[in-house]
């Protein structure tokens, strides 16, 4: 810390003869031309102490005051977002002024205007910069395991010719890597009904947020049922943000009135990026008939699967659908039913209402998976339907599983 204040007295001594350009030209055309990468890994000694790093900008007016320092990971696209709240000017070396062309270095061995990364918590106590694999800190800042170095003329304002590139801290070498990504589906099911089209969301998911975000192609293969007659047929990329665990992709289910077995059709991903494999290539869309010789409405329950993280809680969803829309309140039971998966271990017990409002053909019941580290193969449970009001149940039983990541 100390420092950083003689730099700060150092930059008033620099200024006392000089008349310096304070704000770039708004769309200045800025970059930082070292370090390469976005993100950028930052150097570091072998405690895993982040290090000093040179960095070059171009782009800026000539003869300007270029300010370097240390912000969380919020996008200054961001509503309300500001230097002051989500930056550390505290981290900022005395400024460089930019040659007649627009550039400027900050050297890492310059006493005055290296810039050295912090890791943990801001010396103004705004927010914390984790590597990846840290532990979550207690101390009631908000955590960030991608901060951000901004590059601008002002460093306690918003100035048009400010320029950010993301910074991965590194690892503590005391502390085991992160799993290596892995994507996963579940199979999924619902009710075709009569006319029109109802849509079938499988859930892709993944055993791990990512610094960075991941994407995988994807794309529909017939099976009984087929794309011309009993579904839309689909394909195209999905993305998973940096910091998410999941992405739907919904397709299309036509409806009939046609008396018929229940029909499958599958997704299929492949091509990922961003460092993910896949557990599992394809998962299995079932159409469930609705048009038995009885009359009345129906009600089914899909299957669901959800990778369980290391700690705390994530949600797995099930969809409930009818055979048609209900011009009258439709209710049913649910509740979950143990089975190698351990309610109170492996997931939270849930039951209640699930309630579908007059015209509203779906509904969802989500149910808690907790996280841990122990390896284990992958674990089952059920969500039952029951004492359904207007309707006949026609699928009782929704599948969980419970996909084990250690």
């Amino acid at each position: 810390m100390r420092r950083f204040l003689s730099a700060v007295a150092v930059v008033a001594t620099a200024l006392a003869g000089l008349v310096v350009v304070t704000t770039g030209p708004a769309g200045a055309a800025t970059s930082i031309t070292a370090p390469t990468g976005n993100p950028f890994v930052v150097p570091h000694d072998v405690a895993g102490n982040p290090q000093a790093f040179d960095i070059s900008v171009a782009g800026f007016a000539a003869t300007t005051n270029v300010f370097v320092e240390q912000c969380d990971g919020v996008a200054p696209t961001a509503l309300n977002w500001n230097p002051t709240a989500h930056c550390d000017i505290v981290t900022s070396p005395a400024p460089v002024i930019s040659s007649a062309g627009g550039a400027a270095t900050f050297g890492a061995a310059d006493p005055n205007h290296g810039f050295s990364p912090f890791k943990g918590p801001s010396p103004q106590g705004l927010f914390n910069c984790l590597s990846p694999n840290d532990p979550a800190s207690t101390n009631g800042l908000p955590d960030y395991r991608s901060c951000q170095i901004r590059i601008s003329t002002n460093n306690t304002a918003v100035t048009g010719d400010q320029v950010f590139k993301t910074l991965q801290l590194p690892e503590d070498p005391n502390t085991p890597p992160p799993p290596p990504l892995k994507l996963t589906m579940g199979n999924v099911s619902v009710m075709e009904g009569k006319s029109g089209t109802r849509a079938i969301a499988f859930v892709v998911a993944m055993n791990r947020p990512s610094l960075n975000p991941v994407s995988v192609d994807y794309k529909t293969l017939d099976g009984t049922a087929k794309s011309t007659t009993d579904y839309t047929t689909k394909s195209g990329n999905l993305v998973i943000p940096a910091g998410s665990v999941s992405v739907q992709v919904a397709v299309n289910v036509r409806g009939d009135s046609t008396v018929e077995p229940d029909e499958k059709f599958t997704l299929k991903i492949q091509h990922p990026t961003g460092g993910a494999t896949i557990a599992r290539v394809g998962a299995t869309a079932t159409i469930l008939n609705d048009d038995p010789p009885k009359s009345g409405m129906r009600m089914a329950i899909g299957d669901a699967a959800v990778y369980e993280g290391d700690s705390g809680t994530r949600t797995i969803r099930f969809a409930v659908t009818l055979s048609e829309p209900p011009t009258q309140t439709v209710t049913a039971h649910y509740a979950t039913v143990a089975g190698s998966a351990t309610e109170g271990t492996d997931y939270n017990a849930a039951s209640g209402t699930v309630t579908f409002a007059a015209g509203k053909t779906s509904a969802t019941v989500a149910v808690k998976v907790k996280g841990d580290t122990t390896a284990e193969g992958n674990e089952v449970f059920k969500v039952s339907l029951s004492n359904a009001s207007h309707a006949q149940i026609s699928r009782v039983n929704g599948v969980g599983q419970i996909k084990n990541d250690d």
